[in-house]
């Protein structure tokens, strides 16, 4: 008869352990978390503290970065922070009409000729010479050739050239209207060629590339005989689907129409996954043109600063109660059984 009491004790605290293991799982299960996102103008008011803007528009123009000197500027004024009277006075010295038109003119031309990208006006005429295809088959032609020559060339240059010329013999360039994929071919090739492109995303978007473009085939293409290779490459990118890559392109278009080209290829240096461009993305939405200048002063950290919170729902409300209760449970069940031997111990003796 003893034997059958202690074997119903030990099924009672068997039942609580699974009792208590199955409200475990159940809280498990139901717990979720929220991100808040940081408060971007929380995070720049605490850093445009004492002078800090009128510091970096004097740090810029003393290091003839002008275009930099201009943006902080346009920071101030759009966003009604107060700057001293001697940066209000530096600003208008460097900006006479004459001496900006000859620098950016310049500037534009090394731009659209040697692909440059030193200034704004720089990147600009990168682009000019970029979304007009001539861009494109230049580096086509230039990787191409190496490839054909067995000597080492940039796979990913290659890659994007291809796919603008796709883009644009395909017809989805035309009247001037580019779509988000030739934006972003052109986009990405740029920053890679002037060192904007992170580490990191440069291995996102080989892998991307990768699952669009045959390079075998690309290996294939006479590169060395002009007339057959447009012929090859014409053909080769009827087979090119962008789809699974068209996120990361809509992407681009969306910062490119709140901010601009130029400040698109600039912006790639805070990203090092997809999720840091969309959170760009979201940013320039309320930030317009003014994106690069925050970006610049918050800094890359606060792209990553989301908080997870737990999400209270009913059901986890409901699983933690049932917790309690199996816990209790479990506890009285052992207090019992412990007593009960020890009733029984003292019989014995």
């Amino acid at each position: 008869m003893e034997n059958v009491l202690k074997s119903k004790n030990y099924i009672y605290i068997v039942l609580s352990v699974c009792l208590v293991a199955i409200s475990i799982w159940y809280v498990r299960k139901n717990i979720f978390y929220k991100q808040i996102e940081p408060n971007i103008m929380v995070i720049l008011n605490q850093k445009l503290q004492n002078n800090y803007l009128d510091n970096e528009i004097k740090k810029s123009i003393l290091s003839e970065h002008y275009n930099e000197a201009d943006e902080y500027y346009e920071f101030a004024q759009d966003y009604n922070y107060t700057l001293s009277k001697h940066t209000i006075q530096m600003i208008a010295e460097h900006n006479s009409t004459t001496e900006r038109a000859l620098r950016d003119t310049t500037s534009f031309a090394n731009g659209f000729i040697f692909g440059e990208s030193d200034s704004n006006a720089a990147l600009a005429g990168s682009f000019a010479s970029d979304m007009t295809i001539i861009g494109d088959i230049r580096d086509i032609s230039k990787e191409g050739i190496k490839l054909s020559k067995g000597e080492k060339y940039d796979k990913f240059i290659l890659a994007l050239g291809v796919l603008g010329v796709g883009m644009s013999a395909s017809q989805l360039v035309t009247a001037g209207i580019s779509t988000p994929a030739k934006i972003g071919t052109s986009i990405l090739k740029i920053a890679k060629k002037s060192g904007r492109l992170t580490k990191n995303f440069i291995k996102v978007l080989k892998i991307s590339l990768s699952k669009i473009i045959d390079f075998k085939k690309l290996k294939s293409i006479n590169w060395k005989n002009p007339k057959q290779t447009y012929t090859m490459l014409k053909k080769f990118t009827k087979t090119i689907n962008t789809k699974s890559i068209d996120p990361i392109f809509n992407s681009f278009s969306k910062i490119r129409k709140n901010t601009s080209l130029v400040d698109s290829v600039e912006l790639l240096k805070y990203v090092d996954d997809t999720k840091d461009l969309k959170k760009i993305a979201k940013i320039s939405n309320k930030f317009k043109k003014n994106t690069k200048v925050v970006l610049k002063i918050i800094g890359k950290g606060a792209l990553r600063g989301v908080k997870n919170i737990l999400k209270w729902t009913n059901k986890l409300i409901f699983s933690l109660i049932s917790l309690l209760i199996s816990s209790v449970l479990f506890l009285v069940i052992l207090w019992f059984v412990f007593h009960l031997f020890k009733k029984r111990s003292i019989i014995d003796k």
